[in-house]
């Protein structure tokens, strides 16, 4: 937390036993989508208060164990249907304060263990029904 990183680039050599990390309180605009291939262990992971605007839509998908994101107060505007799709044991997912205007209709429904969603502050939200 609060190093005043930028982007998330380097990759993990091999697999790691990483439980949590939090890059809270830096200025990551970028998160390459395999920075966090390497940490299929991990549970807890907190990028809030950050710049981020924008998620590969694989950034997380080795992420299956994961139970605790945080995306909170970034200025991510849109969410995609496979943003979350591998995170079936996803509990807390915290999306406040972003600027999020749209979320694809199935974007959340592969979240089978999900207890709880923030969403407040992020203006108009709009979910977009998938058309037939």
């Amino acid at each position: 937390s609060n190093n005043l990183l930028n982007s998330l680039e380097n990759k993990f050599n091999r697999v790691v036993l990483v439980l949590s990390i939090s890059f809270r309180y830096n200025k990551i605009e970028i998160i390459d989508e395999d920075f966090f291939n390497q940490l299929r262990f991990l549970i807890f992971l907190d990028l809030s208060l950050n710049n981020l605007t924008q998620l590969s839509q694989n950034t997380f998908s080795q992420l299956n164990q994961l139970k605790y994101l945080n995306l909170s107060q970034n200025s991510i505007e849109l969410l995609y249907e496979r943003h979350f799709f591998y995170l079936k044991n996803l509990e807390i997912l915290d999306l406040s304060q972003n600027r999020i205007r749209s979320i694809e209709k199935l974007t959340l429904s592969n979240l089978i263990s999900l207890e709880k969603l923030y969403l407040d502050s992020n203006g108009n939200l709009f979910i977009r029904k998938q058309l037939n």
